[in-house]
Formats: structure tokens, C-alpha cells, sequence
């Protein structure tokens, strides 16, 4: 957990992110951008400022930009959807958008007024619609979405304008409360308290004390044994750590008190907690839910429930304009239909695809179907045997399971899609791994060694295989390092250094 300023990148040059995802820990952030949070299945508690709201199936809320605010699970599983909107893409044709703070809450207006934010449903579901379709000029589209967003809110919602000093006294305000944070989560695991913070930012105690009540919410304590119970949930459910070094680990001053604290947030103890979560066994880690529990396809299904009045009736059959109706009629001539689905297929690590039984299943499957890619990880875990150190200290590569793999998918008339995972034994500069079959995340002890790697397998291909046939694979760095100690055991600062030196090396040859 941690107080984060979020930094949001729009959908490909557009002033807009749209994420589905699920809430299952604390993290308060802020950002520059405005974003909508609709629920589109259980129900969420989001802290704004000082105010909590409990939202349920339906529910949205408008988070203005540099509003602190943070999300919680309740007792319910959930799936929300998040618009994140560049208010600066409204300032050239309204100067003053960006000095708006809009009241947009549909959770305190009744059933029968909930027209305004039927609306706003509408478009933010339009916006996501064609962000998914992608046809041609569909950027085009999702800014007029944008436009009429903008102006709904000014002309449908309660809203009240920052003055230029305000924003300026937010700034500073938010910057001490970033060092305040960044300071609380490095150290909660020690002793530390408010009158050593007050020292530290040269400020009264109590005015201090008062400051961090006002923009966050809650007191110091509070957020401190927030910080120190969501590190203490972490441990719990991906090491096998006994539940007083965890308590202890965490900071907190007893078991008693981690104990008592725990039963009031997750009204469950620590270790039925844990058995309920049923943790992994000693060096694994468990993906978090925000990537597994999310049902993507249902919750678009949900979103687009709000597109009503764009649906296309078909025999009494409503249709959404996603999918494509075919008619079987004798007398009519037929329609080909493209198997998208046919172009990618997957499966686990490469040292599985050496397999016979398998080869055998998979040429089975690729006779009857013919898919025109393979992806998979771990084309350089050690079972693969790439990377050695002879007696002498040189590295030497062996290729041999490699050609094995990579000739069998030739036979076979498909082209492989090649996550660059895990990093070797000999290059690792941490312990941690993934998986039972321990496919290391750590971050090279030495990016040059890595590159090298990476360099030497890429030419390798390109002289077995020829330029023109590696030039049509694809190749990518392992994926979602933003779940931390799942897929990446190094900052975020260290995976863009390591994905841009290992994409540099790529585009080199």
C-alpha cells in the first residue's frame, strides 16, 4: 500500500484510460486526471477527502483531478470500471474546466433520478465501445463522446470553481503530504511517530496533526497501522511467515494489537484469514486477484447494457453491433467468416513444448485448427540449459532445446510469440521467483549480461532460421511488472531502464 501520485496515459494519443479491474486492497493516490468509477458488479467502499462512500452494482462517482482518494473491498466481490479523462483536453474550447470541481455522486439521488447519471453512463459506455471496436475513425468518435461529456456535467451537476491561490496552496499542501506518506510507508515497520514527522517537516504538532486529519481523512495513527495491516495482508497470503513475526515484521507494537485491528478491518482473524485465502506453499507467490477475478468479457456485457438505445433489433433478437449476425438461407449465397480466434494460441513454458506427448496432443490440435502463432514463457529458464558458465569463468550458450522447440513449430506451420523469461541462475540478482517450477523475476545483476543474452539468442534464430522468417515472430520482455513480486522483483524505474535496454537490443539487429 502507499500513497501514490498516478501518472495516466491516455488510449493511444487520446486523452483517455479506460481500465476494468477489482478492488482487493487499500492504496490511496491522486492524480492530475478527472476519472469516473463505476461498479459494475458487487460493491466498493472509496474514501474522497475526508467523506466515505459505500457504492453498489450501478453506482458511479466523479473523482476530480488532485482529489486524494482511495478504494476498499467490502464483504462483496467486485469489478469496477475506471474513466480516466485529461481535463485539459476540455481547456482549449473551456478555459476554465480545469478550475471546476464537480459534485457527481449518483448514490444520493433517488431511482426515479437517476436520468443525469443514465447519461453519463451512456457516454462513458460508448467511449469504451469504441475504444474496444477500433474501427476506422473511431478516435474521432470517442473525443465527440468526450465533448458531450464535458458539456452534460457542466449543464446536468453541481459543481463550484478552484481560485488560482487554492490551487497553488493545494499544490504545496499535496507535495508535504507526499513526503509525509513516502516517509510513513519506508519505515512503518519501525517506531515512528507523529511528533518525530512534525520535526522532520519543522511544523507544531498539533497543527500537523490536524493537516494530515483534514486531507486524508483520518488520523496519523490511523493511516499508520493501515500502512503496517496492508503490508502484514501481503505477507499473509504469499509467505509462510508465522503470524507473530508477521505482526512483527509489520511494526506493529504486539500480536494483541495486530490481532484486534485485523478482526475489525476483515472481520476474521489472521490465521483463518490465511486459510480461508489458502496460501502458497514456501517460495511461491499467489497472482493478485485485481488480474484474476475480473471477468472481462462480463463486465463489458454489463457496461454495454447502457448502450440501449444503440442496439440493433434482429428477429425479436437484440443484437449488439460487436457481434455479426449470419443468416443460413439455402437460397441466398453464403458469407465467409474469419476465424479471428485462429491467429493466437498459448501454452505454458518452453521446456513443456519438448514433450512428446504433448507434440503429439498439440499436432493433433494444429491439424484440425491451424493457428498462426504460439506464445509462451520461459525460453531462457535454466531448464532450458542457454545459459552455462564454463571453468574458466566465459559464458557459453547451448542452444540445443532451443532448435529442438523452435524446429518442431516449423514443422508444424506455426510461428512462435516469445516472451524474453526468466531471468538465468547465473544472471539473477535476487532469489525471487514465480510458479512452481521457480521461473526467476529478478532484475540482472547486470543489464549488459542480459542484453548480451538476449543479443546472441536473436542472431542465433536469424541464422538457423533466416531474417525474413524472425522477422515475422514477435518477441516481448515478460509482462506485468506493475504486480509487484508477481511478475517483477525490482522498482518500476528498474523494469523501463531493463525493458528499454532489452527492446534496444532487439531493434539493433
Amino acid at each position: 500500500m502507499g500513497y501514490t501520485y498516478e501518472i495516466i496515459q491516455g488510449s493511444e494519443g487520446l486523452p483517455v484510460k479506460t481500465i476494468i479491474h477489482a478492488v482487493d486492497s487499500f492504496q490511496m493516490h491522486w492524480h492530475n486526471e478527472m476519472e469516473f468509477l463505476l461498479v459494475l458488479e458487487g460493491s466498493v467502499s472509496i474514501r474522497v477527502g475526508e467523506e466515505v462512500y459505500y457504492l453498489k452494482e450501478n453506482d458511479i462517482i466523479l473523482v476530480n483531478s488532485d482529489e486524494l482518494h482511495s478504494t476498499r473491498k467490502t464483504k462483496d466481490e467486485n469489478v469496477l470500471l475506471a474513466v480516466q479523462i485529461n481535463s485539459n483536453f476540455y481547456s482549449s474550447l473551456f478555459p476554465d474546466f480545469n478550475k471546476i470541481r464537480f459534485n457527481c455522486k449518483s448514490f444520493e439521488y433517488e431511482e426515479e433520478e437517476q436520468e443525469v447519471f443514465d447519461t453519463i453512463r451512456h457516454y462513458i459506455a460508448k467511449i469504451v465501445w469504441e475504444l474496444n471496436k477500433k474501427d476506422l475513425g473511431y478516435q474521432l468518435k470517442v473525443g465527440s463522446y468526450l465533448y458531450l461529456l464535458g458539456e452534460h456535467l457542466l449543464n446536468n451537476c453541481e459543481y463550484d470553481s478552484i481560485e488560482k491561490e487554492d490551487t497553488e496552496l493545494r499544490d504545496t499542501d499535496l507535495a508535504r503530504l507526499q513526503r509525509i506518506m513516502d516517509y510513513v510507508n519506508q519505515n512503518s515497520h519501525k517506531k515512528i511517530t507523529l511528533k518525530e514527522i512534525a520535526k522532520r517537516e519543522h511544523l507544531n504538532y498539533y497543527y500537523l496533526s490536524h493537516f494530515i486529519k483534514g486531507k486524508i481523512g483520518m488520523s496519523f495513527q490511523e493511516y499508520l497501522n493501515t500502512v503496517r495491516l496492508d503490508k502484514a495482508v501481503k505477507m499473509l497470503i504469499t509467505t509462510d511467515m508465522s503470524i507473530i513475526d508477521i505482526s512483527n515484521t509489520s511494526g506493529f507494537p504486539n500480536v494483541n494489537s495486530f490481532n484486534n485491528l485485523f478482526k475489525e478491518t476483515y472481520n476474521s482473524t489472521p490465521s483463518e484469514f490465511r486459510k480461508n485465502w489458502n496460501y502458497p506453499i514456501k517460495g511461491e507467490t499467489k497472482k493478485s486477484k485485481t488480474y484474476l477475478d475480473v471477468d472481462r468479457d462480463a463486465a463489458l456485457e454489463k457496461l454495454f447494457t447502457y448502450l440501449d438505445t444503440e442496439t440493433l433489433e434482429v428477429d425479436e433478437t437484440v443484437v449488439k453491433r460487436d457481434i455479426e449476425t449470419i443468416y443460413i438461407d439455402s437460397k441466398k449465397e453464403g458469407k465467409y467468416f474469419k476465424n479471428h480466434w485462429q491467429n493466437l494460441t498459448t501454452f505454458g513454458r518452453a521446456h513443456e513444448g519438448l514433450r512428446a506427448n504433448w507434440q503429439k496432443q498439440f499436432i493433433e490440435m494444429q491439424s484440425e485448427i491451424g493457428f498462426n502463432y504460439i506464445r509462451f514463457h520461459g525460453i531462457f529458464n535454466d531448464d532450458m540449459m542457454i545459459y552455462n558458465i564454463s571453468p574458466e569463468g566465459n559464458v557459453e550458450y547451448n542452444w540445443t532445446y532451443v532448435d529442438e522447440l523452435l524446429d518442431f513449430f516449423m514443422k508444424i506451420g506455426i510461428k512462435p510469440f516469445i516472451e524474453l523469461s526468466f531471468m538465468p541462475e547465473e544472471l539473477k540478482r535476487t532469489n525471487e521467483t514465480i510458479f512452481w517450477w521457480k521461473g526467476n523475476i529478478s532484475p540482472p545483476k547486470d543489464v549488459k549480461l542480459w542484453t548480451d543474452l538476449v543479443e546472441a539468442f536473436i542472431k542465433h534464430c536469424i541464422n538457423r532460421y533466416g531474417m525474413e522468417e524472425v522477422k515475422s515472430w514477435y518477441f516481448e520482455v515478460w509482462n506485468e511488472p506493475e504486480y509487484e513480486y508477481v511478475f517483477w522483483a525490482g522498482t518500476k524505474e528498474e523494469y523501463f531502464e531493463f525493458y528499454k535496454e532489452t527492446a534496444l537490443a532487439i531493434k539493433s539487429i
